[in-house]
C-alpha cells in the first residue's frame, strides 16, 4: 500500500457533480426497499415476492446538497435459472446499469450472504472497473451482530481475495439503519476511484517494492525497472516498464513473486481500497504493461 497516499494524491473531477449509484444484487435482497427508505417515499414497488422489479429505475435524490442518481435494478439470478424472455430482458437491463454507474452497491442478504451468485456479481463489477461497496441488508434480523460481522469480514477476504479492501457496510433497508454510513462509504470510494497519485510518489513506492522483492534473473540478466506512472483514473491504473528480457517458456514462473502460467496473458488481480483490479499484460518479451490499483501492492497471480 502507498503509505501517506493522500499527501500526493490529487483529484481531477468535480466532487459536487451528480453521482450515478447502481444498487444490484440477487432477487429479494431488499434493493427496492432500500431505495424507498433512502428517498423517504414509496418511489418503487416492493413486496414479499421476488422479482417484482423488472426495469432499472433511476431515482434522483439529494444527499447533503449533492444529487445522487439511485438506480434500482432487477434481481439477477444465475443464468441457468433464467428462462422467461421478460426476465432475460430485466437482467440485461441490470447489467447495463452496472456499466453506466460510477459506484455500484452490491446488496447482500445478511441472513444468507456470499452465495455463489453474489460472488459472481462482485467479480463482474470488478471486471467492469466500477467502484464498489458491499452492503449487508436485513442486519436487524441478526442476533449476535459483532460476532457475525467479524465472521463475514473474514469470509469476504477469503471468498473475494481480488476485492480485498472493499468497504463492507451493515444496514437495514426496512428501518433505515446505517444509511449514513453507506453514503460515507460511497463518497470515500468515489474519491479513491477518481484520485491521481503523482509519478514521484509511485516511483518511491516501486523502489520500496523492488527492495523488498527483487525481480528474478532471466538468463543471467536481472530485470531493471525503469519507472512507474499512473496512466488513468476511473478506475485508477498505473503502468511500469522493465529493462531486460521476459521469460519465454510457458512453464517459467514468476515475474516478481507472481506465478505466470502463460507469459503472454499474465494477470494478477487485487482490489485496492474498493477501486480497480490490477492486471498485468505482458505484450512483448522486453516490456510489461502493468495496470494496478492506486493502493495495490504487488500480489501473487490468481
Amino acid at each position: 500500500m502507498l503509505e501517506g497516499e493522500g499527501e500526493d494524491a490529487t483529484l481531477r473531477w468535480n466532487p459536487k457533480r451528480y453521482l450515478n449509484v447502481a444498487i444490484v444484487g440477487r432477487p429479494n435482497a431488499g434493493k427496492s426497499t432500500l431505495v424507498n427508505r433512502m428517498v423517504g417515499e414509496d418511489r418503487v414497488l416492493v413486496g414479499p415476492e421476488a422479482g417484482i422489479t423488472r426495469d432499472s429505475i433511476l431515482v434522483p435524490w439529494e444527499w447533503e446538497g449533492r444529487t445522487i442518481n439511485l438506480v434500482d435494478t432487477a434481481g439477477i439470478r444465475r443464468r441457468s435459472r433464467v428462462h422467461e424472455k421478460l426476465e432475460k430482458l430485466a437482467v440485461g437491463d441490470s447489467l447495463r446499469s452496472i456499466q453506466y454507474a460510477e459506484v455500484v452497491v452490491l446488496l447482500l442478504d445478511a441472513t444468507i450472504p456470499f452465495e455463489k451468485q453474489d460472488l459472481a456479481l462482485a467479480d463482474l463489477v470488478e471486471r467492469e472497473g466500477r467502484a464498489m461497496v458491499i452492503a449487508l441488508n436485513k442486519w436487524d434480523l441478526i442476533e449476535d451482530k459483532n460476532e457475525k460481522l467479524k465472521e463475514l469480514r473474514e469470509e469476504c477476504e477469503r471468498l473475494l481475495p481480488q476485492l480485498r479492501g472493499v468497504p463492507l457496510v451493515t444496514l437495514s433497508g426496512l428501518t433505515g439503519r446505517n444509511i449514513d454510513k453507506l453514503m460515507d462509504a460511497i463518497f470515500t470510494i468515489e474519491r479513491s476511484w477518481n484520485a491521481h497519485v503523482s509519478t514521484s510518489r509511485l516511483n518511491r513506492w516501486l523502489a520500496g517494492m523492488i527492495e523488498g522483492h527483487p525481480p528474478p534473473a532471466v538468463s543471467g540478466r536481472r530485470l531493471k525497472m525503469r519507472y512507474m506512472t499512473q496512466a488513468k483514473t476511473r478506475p485508477p491504473a498505473s503502468s511500469f516498464s522493465p529493462r531486460g528480457l521476459m521469460p519465454s517458456r510457458p512453464h517459467t514462473s514468476a515475474i516478481w513473486s507472481m506465478g505466470c502460467a502463460k507469459p503472454s496473458i499474465c494477470r494478477a488481480r487485487r482490489y485496492a481500497s474498493g477501486c480497480a483490479a490490477a492486471t498485468i499484460h505482458t505484450r512483448t518479451r522486453s516490456r510489461i504493461a502493468l495496470h494496478i490499483g492506486r493502493t495495490c501492492p504487488i500480489v501473487r497471480a490468481s
